[in-house]
């Protein structure tokens, strides 16, 4: 059972997460429960987690007249009122979304970057998965992806669904504490600005990125560092290129942030980097290469909250630009910051999952 202390309002759990139970839940202490929580007839959002629920509590705690139910399986027929059925990470939720489905509900799949990670995975398995997924997707009166990046190659997948029922919404993010920066080790002698990626390894092509990356920097006056989560792709740490820094685990996401002067964000997986708006609400500079399947260029207004390249020589331009001009680093930072704490912010997006439930409602 996930614990919350205090819950917030309009929050409770039916069940243990990630788990069904095996023989049909007694609905007599539901019904109670639902009675207290206003009723029976009360507009309820059911919410599909799969046990990842800290966006989603940020969510929730900003809409505190909304009821929400979390877990894997309801007794959806107890409410008497409107009903929306949400599948944050639909992956091997068919069965429940088919569920909601004929009870009437009214259903919102999320898009998010780890619909296109199973590139990485044998063949079999991704086709599993993203069956599973389509058919999800095709059940849903809305999607919301994180980018239109990713909306748009959900469409190619499936054409069956329109593009009106798109709706995106991204990821909310914390506003900088004004962390100390991070002691960089002994061996990573600072030639120039320091240039910083924070991803995972878990994936060929997060390193494929990484690799990348290295190759643009290598010959500007720059120290480029990777941090971030250590997966079977990682390289050892220390040097792993010329003028390229592997970290391993960042343990103070934030504080190692502090310690950069860019970030460089070249990714093949993200519909929505988190550590890219991270950056931004330190106020780094950030340059964002496009490729086709990261939408994490769509954050980034080209030269007003950032730069946005296409290519390697662009790419190496940029940096060399904001090498070159400090200035200009710390006007798009300070840009990036105030974007990430307005339009980034919690509230803020949790008032778009708002006109998403209510217009469901």
């Amino acid at each position: 059972m996930v614990e919350l202390t205090p819950p917030p309002a309009g929050f409770t759990l039916l069940h243990p997460v990630g788990a069904c139970p095996a023989s049909p839940l007694d609905p007599e202490p539901l019904r109670r429960q639902l009675e207290i929580m206003g009723g029976l007839d009360r507009p309820t959002v059911f919410v599909y987690a799969l046990g990842r629920w800290q966006h989603t509590r940020r969510i929730i705690e900003a809409l505190p007249d909304i009821r929400f139910l979390i877990g894997d399986c309801f007794p959806l027929e107890l409410v008497d009122g409107p009903r929306v059925a949400w599948f944050l990470y639909p992956f091997h939720q068919l069965p429940q979304a088919q569920a909601a489905a004929r009870a009437g509900a009214r259903i919102v799949a999320s898009g998010r970057g780890e619909y296109w990670h199973p590139m990485d995975r044998a063949a079999e398995h991704y086709a599993e998965v993203a069956a599973d997924c389509d058919e999800l997707y095709k059940l849903a009166d809305t999607i919301t992806p994180l980018t239109w990046s990713f909306a748009r190659n959900l469409m190619e997948r499936i054409p069956e669904v329109a593009a009106t029922r798109f709706k995106t919404i991204p990821n909310g993010i914390e506003p900088s504490s004004n962390p100390e920066p991070a002691i960089l080790p002994n061996r990573v002698k600072k030639a120039g600005p320091v240039v910083l990626t924070l991803t995972n390894t878990n994936y060929q092509h997060k390193r494929r990125g990484i690799d990348e990356a290295a190759a643009i920097l290598a010959p500007l006056p720059c120290t480029y560092l990777v941090a971030g989560l250590p997966g079977p792709y990682a390289p050892q740490v220390g040097w792993f290129y010329p003028g390229a820094y592997y970290l391993g685990l960042a343990e103070e996401p934030r504080a190692t942030l502090a310690a950069a002067d860019i970030y460089f964000h070249l990714s093949y997986q993200d519909t929505q980097s988190m550590a890219l708006t991270e950056a931004m609400a330190e106020g780094l500079a950030p340059v964002v290469c496009v490729t086709a399947t990261s939408g994490a260029h769509e954050l980034i207004r080209d030269g007003a909250t950032g730069l946005v390249v296409s290519g390697p020589k662009e790419a190496a331009a940029a940096v060399s630009h904001l090498i070159d001009h400090p200035e200009e680093r710390q006007r798009l930072g300070e840009a990036a910051r105030r974007y990430a704490k307005t339009a980034l912010s919690w509230p803020t997006v949790a008032q778009r999952h708002r006109q998403v439930f209510e217009e469901l409602f």
